[in-house]
């Protein structure tokens, strides 16, 4: 039996890396799935890639209210409802010091990263409640358990780990449970050009902190997103689930 028969997800920043790989997966585990993501014509190419009577996309901005729940609406009014929440879509920030931290840098990943996932369970958890529950998965970090240069980011994934906390207090009641897959590095598209700006030496010494020694493939990253999303982990939540080659085992 497919893991996710008969549930429909959404996934934010689906469009592309591991939110692609999600929306992949869940489909071939029979989700019925909802890309929400920034780009249109991102949106709509990864709709024709996955190739799904079964999959469809709302194009909007996680920082916005309202798009948060224009996508819940979407999600009712073509699949009948919403079970899982993987709230994925993030952004990195500018790598700095505390020191040199602006207004403007600091606001733009919590703006992201932290009012985006809240957003969206706001308007997912009222269609979750009549279904009888369901599940939210927030992608964050590794960085949400250490501190580091890039300031803006890591502070704003340790809040994630507080929505995910404060959402499993209060929303166990109604049979919905929230955790949050905590990856280190993943081979995307975008984290592979950087890895080629900064240099050889950079991957060697990065891959060095990491026992498993390379970069997580985003189908592994989707495989954690699944297992919490679905009911194998019905006695999971509130939790950090890490995902990192055992990077904070060192």
């Amino acid at each position: 039996m497919n893991r996710m028969d008969g549930k429909v997800a959404i996934i934010t920043g689906g469009a592309s890396g591991v939110g692609l790989a999600a929306s992949e997966l869940f489909l071939k585990e029979g989700a019925k799935v909802v890309i929400f993501d920034l780009n249109e014509d991102s949106c709509k190419a990864a709709v024709e890639q996955l190739a799904s009577d079964d999959v469809i996309y709302v194009a909007g901005d996680v920082t916005n209210r309202d798009d948060s729940f224009r996508m819940a609406a979407t999600a009712e009014e073509k699949f009948g409802g919403i079970d899982a929440l993987v709230a994925n879509a993030g952004v990195e920030g500018k790598p700095l010091a505390i020191m040199d931290v602006t207004e403007p840098d600091f606001d733009f990943p919590f703006a992201v990263n932290v009012k985006g996932p809240l957003f969206n369970m706001q308007a997912c958890v009222p269609s979750m409640i009549k279904r009888g529950g369901g599940s939210v998965v927030i992608t964050s970090s590794v960085g949400a358990t250490m501190g580091g240069q890039t300031t803006a980011y890591n502070v704003s994934k340790h809040a994630v780990t507080g929505l995910v906390r404060c959402g499993a207090k209060q929303l166990a009641q109604h049979k919905i449970r929230v955790n949050s897959v905590n990856p280190g590095p993943i081979a995307t598209p975008m984290f592979l050009r950087v890895e080629e700006e900064l240099g050889e030496d950079f991957s060697k010494a990065y891959k060095a902190k990491i026992p498993l020694g390379r970069w997580a493939d985003p189908m592994e990253i989707a495989e954690a997103l699944l297992y919490m999303s679905s009911d194998a982990s019905t006695w999971i939540n509130g939790t950090v689930h890490m995902a990192d080659g055992g990077q904070k085992a060192i």
